[in-house]
């Protein structure tokens, strides 16, 4: 999938390795997506080590531009374990460069929302920590729908929200 306007251009495929060495290098933007992460996994290696594992991870996609520069990335992994989410996946979506009206984030969901339901899955999970107002609203914008939240040590929220997939 790609783009093109006068200022910019990019596009989106699936992750390769030397995809997962350029997140490497870059870390998560920041360390709201840390707090994310540590919901599932002991550390960031740790999530990247999972993503080797294809009985877990479902889909995993970067964004890049015309310079091959990475703007962002997405993955869906399986949410839990347990029987009675089969069929979830949790998606995890980190942007380099801030959300805008080119819609990098909508490209990175769409590829990944694709690839998911291709493989079985039926509902995807998001976390969103309280401060990130603009991944909130992105939330609700895709017809996700808030399903609780978790209480933080600071005063802070981790939202919840999950979205059924169309068949």
């Amino acid at each position: 999938m790609t783009i093109d306007t006068l200022e910019q251009a990019f596009y989106t495929r699936k992750a390769g390795s030397a995809d997962v060495v350029d997140i490497i290098n870059k870390g998560v933007n920041g360390d709201l997506y840390e707090l994310i992460l540590k919901f599932q996994f002991i550390s960031f290696n740790s999530f990247l080590a999972e993503i080797n594992n294809p009985e877990k991870l479902y889909a995993f996609y970067v964004c890049r531009d015309r310079n091959d520069d990475l703007i962002g990335w997405a993955c869906c992994f399986k949410f839990h374990e347990r029987l009675g989410y089969s069929g979830s996946v949790q998606l995890v979506m980190d942007l380099y460069k801030p959300i805008s009206a080119l819609g990098w984030e909508n490209y990175l969901y769409q590829s990944c929302e694709e690839e998911c339901r291709r493989r079985g899955a039926h509902v995807i999970v998001s976390f969103v920590h309280s401060n990130m107002k603009q991944l909130m609203d992105w939330h609700h914008d895709n017809a996700f729908e808030a399903c609780g939240n978790i209480d933080l040590v600071s005063a802070d929220k981790m939202h919840v929200f999950s979205k059924r997939l169309p068949k």
